[in-house]
Formats: C-alpha cells, structure tokens, sequence
C-alpha cells in the first residue's frame, strides 16, 4: 500500500475520504490518516451532510454589538461608573435607544471574555487626598532609608490591637441548603441585645515571633460596651512588650524599632513618657494605613480560624470564653507566616509608592 502524504491531501479530513473513497480498509485510513475510529466516522459524516471539509455554519442568529461596543461596557466597569453587570448592560442600553438592546447574558459573556469577574469589595478606611500625599512622601522616605541601610524590617517590632466579637464578624457571612428545606442552626447568624459583646487584644510580632497577647478590659455605659482608658496599653507594653522586645534584642544585630498606628489610647502624653522610660523607639507611621502594618493580616487570619468550625465547632459561651480562644490561636499562630508577612514590607512600600498613596491590595 502507497504512502500518502498528508501535505498532498490536507486537511485531515480530506485524507480520510480521499482514502476511503480509493477503497481502503478503516484500518488502513486510521493508519495512513493517524487518527482514531470516532475521527474517522465524524469526518464521513461532515462530508455526507455538508458537501465539504469546513466546519459547520455557528447556530444563533449575528452579533449584536461589535468590539468597540465591548470596549464600552469594559470601559463602564472600569472607571467605576457601573459597579455590576447589570449596571453596565442598563447604562449601555440607555445611551442607544434607537439600536438593538443587549441582554444581561450577552453582557456577561462579555465580561468573561475581558476576565471581569465579579468580586466583593474590600473594607479600606477612607483617604483624603492630603493622606494619600502624606502616605506617599512617607514610602519614599521609608524606600530612601531601605536604600541607605538605615531601615531594615527584620529589626521591626509590629504593634496593634484589634477587636473580636462574640458572633465573628461584622462581614456577610453565606450558607447552602435547599429549596423548601428548614432553617438549621448553622444557617442563622446570631445577635444578641448590645451586640453580645467583644474582646480587645494587643499584641506585638517579631521576625523572631509573637509577644504574650493582652486583653483590655471592658466595661459597659448605658448598656454598651465601651474600653477602658489608655492605662492598660501602658501596664502591656511595660510588662509584656518590654520584656519581649529585650528578648528579641538579643538574637538582632541592631537596634530594634517598634511599630504602631496612631491610635490616641496609644499616644497619651502618660505613653509618651514611658516610650522614653523604656527606650521604645517608634517609626513615624502615616494615618489611615493599616495595609502597611503587616500585624494586621495576624489578626484576620485569627478571626478568620475562629469562624472555621472545624476548629471551632461551637460559638464561644462567654466573653471569657472568646479570650480563651484568642489567645489559644495567638500562641499557636505559625512563625513561619509571620516572617513571610514581615518580609513583604519592601513590597509593600513599593506598591504603595506604585498607587501614588493610594489603595493597594495588602
């Protein structure tokens, strides 16, 4: 049997019929064509039907839009003008009354083609241009001192508090169950009158780990609950920050600096005399930027590990109860993640010198 060249009778699909309609076996056009028998049968067939080798005709009728008119939806979305789909598909249909209309699943098939998922904005505090200004000036001088030698993040101590209420979050929490089936437990999201009540924590990170957690205490006016004064910021940093920072001192080469927003508890004139009783030097730290001080994803991965139930398959009894469990995820919160989210500080320094003071994903 002759060798057929596939250049000579291409596509594949002409090979097949060619060598089907010169008598050979299935076997033998499998085997000269190099495909299997479900290819062989599906390109007889396509030529029986269709009279040739090309690909059947699309069902559905042309195109509604073009891509200019893909670019505008993408640009609506974009530039914020429409934060949904469906925002975006009202808006385009509206400026073009006269044209065709496009539906939601059209504009959706758009989006997907310009990879525009959907997503879930992030809680950022608020930035006024004077921040924006004041958190860029204060990356280019943090980047300056990087360059120098003077700065190095591995000699940081990061400082912060952070609260944990009695029923998770403050976030939109989702569950699954059928259509018509009953309203377990699990499903519902409790409350209780003043909101069930909450801890404060505070506590200080290292490249060399975590310092003992402290609680403030809490006290309720008019049946709300409300922290006590700055006092118990000064007894953690002399009798848990302190200690932990002579520790640390000892396995770095150079002086240690700490970190910590500003928070007024934190900057009575009362802290400020003990900062310098205690030789705590702090880095100037700019408003409004809780993305810069890498304790905080500490805390959210701590939140986040109490609303897991298979860590914690029931909510916290008590307010004593929910300290408990603090402090257990603290203590055996992994090093290993504290050192990766200290050596991010350089990127994120340039990424906020990248967004000009503004927003950046940390």
């Amino acid at each position: 049997m002759a060798e057929l060249s596939h250049n000579e009778l291409a596509p594949r699909r002409a090979v097949i019929c060619k060598l089907t309609e010169l008598g050979y076996t299935p076997k033998e056009v499998e085997k000269q064509a190099l495909c299997g028998p479900t290819a062989r049968r599906s390109a007889l067939r396509r030529f029986r039907n269709l009279g040739h080798f090309g690909d059947a005709p699309r069902c559905g009728g042309p195109l509604k839009h073009s891509e200019r008119d893909e670019r505008e939806l993408e640009r609506l979305l974009v530039t914020g003008k429409a934060h949904t789909g469906v925002e975006a598909c009202d808006m385009y249909n509206e400026s073009r009354p006269s044209e065709k209309q496009l539906s939601q699943s059209s504009v959706q098939a758009i989006l997907a083609k310009y990879d525009l998922p959907g997503r879930a904005k992030p809680r950022k505090p608020s930035l006024q241009t004077k921040q924006r200004r004041a958190r860029q000036r204060w990356a280019l001088e943090m980047k300056r001192q990087m360059d120098a030698g003077v700065l190095d993040w591995n000699a940081v101590a990061f400082t912060d508090e952070s609260k944990f209420r009695m029923f998770g979050s403050e976030g939109r929490q989702y569950y699954r169950k059928k259509k018509n089936a009953p309203l377990l437990s699990h499903m519902v999201k409790p409350r209780k009158q003043a909101g069930g009540g909450s801890v404060f924590a505070f506590g200080a990170i290292s490249l060399w780990g975590q310092s003992e957690i402290g609680f403030l205490p809490t006290k309720r006016v008019d049946g709300k609950q409300v922290t006590a004064n700055a006092k118990t910021i000064m007894d953690w940093k002399e009798t848990i920050l302190k200690p932990a920072m002579d520790e640390w001192q000892e396995s770095c080469e150079r002086p240690l600096w700490v970190v910590h927003d500003n928070d007024k508890k934190a900057w009575t004139t009362a802290n400020l005399r003990l900062h310098e009783k205690l030789s705590l030097v702090f880095i100037d730290w700019p408003g409004n930027s809780p993305d810069m001080n890498c304790i905080e994803w500490v805390w959210c991965q701590i939140d986040r590990n109490l609303r897991d139930c298979r860590r914690w398959p029931s909510l916290p009894g008590s307010l004593e109860d929910l300290r408990s469990r603090v402090k257990t995820e603290w203590d055996y919160f992994p090093k290993d993640l504290i050192r990766q989210y200290i050596k991010s500080m350089p990127d994120r320094i340039n990424a906020l010198i990248e967004a000009q003071g503004g927003y950046t994903k940390y």
